[in-house]
């Protein structure tokens, strides 16, 4: 996985202002998409927002389980409209793990932080 700083750039949404969860695009197509509400602030406040969290949100603050993209994202919501990104999303590093190899990554990772 590449951890790349905070773009510069601020989130997208229609010409509605309807938000929707998916990848990026340099990830493929997204799978699904998640309509995540609406907002109604401008460029200017959400562009004022992210510089004053980017500091925050580093590749050395990163952590694949408890601080990554999914909590970025659900704190960028909740300033945006005051939601939170789905819970199954949202807790996917504490949800059962689909292999047995990946039942004990938990607990090593929690070590290497």
């Amino acid at each position: 996985m590449f951890v790349h700083p905070l773009p510069r750039h601020p989130p997208t949404a229609d010409v509605d202002h309807k938000l929707t969860l998916s990848p990026c695009p340099q990830h493929g197509q997204p799978k699904k998409r998640i309509p995540c509400g609406e907002t109604h602030l401008d460029k200017a406040t959400v562009l004022e927002y992210v510089d004053a969290v980017r500091d925050s949100w580093t590749a050395e603050a990163y952590h694949l389980l408890e601080y990554n993209c999914n909590s970025f994202t659900d704190t960028l919501l909740g300033f945006l409209n005051g939601n939170s990104i789905p819970a199954d999303i949202r807790n996917q590093p504490s949800g059962p793990s689909p292999s047995p190899l990946g039942s004990p990554f938990p607990s090593l990772l929690a070590h290497q932080h």
